[in-house]
């Protein structure tokens, strides 16, 4: 049978280290996830500034499309 470990004493240093090593670990999964969630953002924003182009393309479109009616509307009017 083998003799009883006793625990050595605890170090203060070591322990102080282990915590600074955990709140480094912490803050690393957290700046993790920040950085997802910024690719992820960032993403998001490109999407929404290409549909907003496209929103502002198509709006142009319409009211190009709506003076030319007007001017064809006219011209009947005229015309006729």
């Amino acid at each position: 049978m083998l003799a009883p470990v006793s625990t050595p004493p605890t170090d203060p240093v070591a322990e102080q280290l282990q915590a600074i090593r955990a709140d480094l670990e912490r803050m690393s999964a957290h700046l993790g996830e920040l950085v997802a969630e910024n690719r992820s953002l960032r993403a998001e924003l490109a999407a929404s500034q290409a549909a907003r182009s496209d929103l502002v393309a198509q709006a142009e479109q319409l009211i190009h499309m709506l003076e030319l009616s007007r001017k064809e509307l006219r011209g009947l009017k005229d015309g006729g």
